[in-house]
């Protein structure tokens, strides 16, 4: 599923799986509560392994960033 799209077409509840991988933008725009939601959302999969990378709207997630 496109979180950015639909952040609601997950369908609960999810199988387990062995991997979970994100790849791309957490949040559409950041800030704390998105990225609080998000967060949620990953940690509901039953899977020992989950693996998350940031994209380029994650800004917060940026050290470069903050040095700025």
């Amino acid at each position: 599923f496109d979180s950015q799209e639909d952040p609601c077409a997950l369908r609960l509840p999810t199988p387990k799986v062995d991997v979970v991988l994100h790849c791309g933008d957490v949040t559409q725009v950041g800030g704390l509560s998105a990225y609080k939601k998000a967060l949620r959302m990953v940690s509901s999969f039953d899977t020992e392994l989950k693996l998350v990378n940031a994209g380029n709207h994650d800004l917060l997630m940026d050290a470069d960033y903050w040095r700025t």
